[in-house]
């Protein structure tokens, strides 16, 4: 009676332990904010002035806002797992554009990733994480009514910049993890450097060549 009381605690407890470093598939959802580098002086790239038409008031921008991104992941082993990922960003906002009065436009710009993620299982619940790769960014302009009529027209920009990053990952249940990052892509060619805080959340396919489900 004993013994069988004592392989049910220890089943039990297994069941209740080592959710980490699974491997297999996962899919996960993110959200946060994004901080990038767009400025007034972009809206020359983004904004043609094609007839030379000008105002008298001060053109403004944001250059900040939510973001949300999805991505699909595999786990080869403990210590390494790969990502693709795609995320979508709040509009940022030009108004005044080349100081004409309710001239407005706006950037939105939308990202592919590949990444490499090195993982630093510390316990059987809590990874730390690095992340390395490519995202491919594309970032569209959009103008309103009183800026077509005054000669302004939209342009689209992409390019593939380097991405980096750091985060750490809690396994709360089985097949469940949360996760908090920091991660950037570096400027280049009409591209502005983005960096971006997020939450996420994954659930990891169950594997059946792997014993620690």
């Amino acid at each position: 009676m004993y013994k069988k009381i004592a392989l049910a605690c220890a089943l039990i407890s297994c069941s209740s332990v080592a959710f980490a470093g699974e491997t297999g598939w996962y899919l996960g959802l993110q959200a946060g904010y994004a901080d990038t580098d767009y400025s007034t002086s972009d809206s020359a790239t983004y904004f043609k002035n094609t007839l030379n038409a000008s105002g008298v008031n001060k053109a403004s921008n944001d250059n900040s806002g939510a973001l949300g991104r999805v991505y699909l992941g595999y786990q080869f082993t403990n210590y390494l797992a790969a990502e693709a990922g795609y995320s979508y960003y709040e509009k940022y906002d030009y108004k005044n554009l080349y100081g004409i009065n309710n001239a407005s436009g706006d950037l939105q710009q939308q990202t592919g990733d590949l990444l490499l993620k090195p993982i630093l299982p510390l316990s059987q619940k809590f990874d730390l994480y690095a992340i390395a790769g490519a995202a491919y960014v594309h970032t569209q302009g959009s103008v309103n009514s009183t800026a077509k009529n005054a000669g302004i027209t939209d342009e689209t920009e992409t390019a593939v910049r380097p991405e980096y990053g750091l985060g750490a990952e809690l396994y709360f249940k089985q097949y469940w993890s949360v996760d908090l990052s920091w991660r950037e892509f570096t400027s280049g060619g009409n591209i502005e450097q983005s960096q971006q805080a997020m939450i996420g959340i994954a659930y990891h396919f169950h594997n059946p060549d792997d014993d620690n489900f």
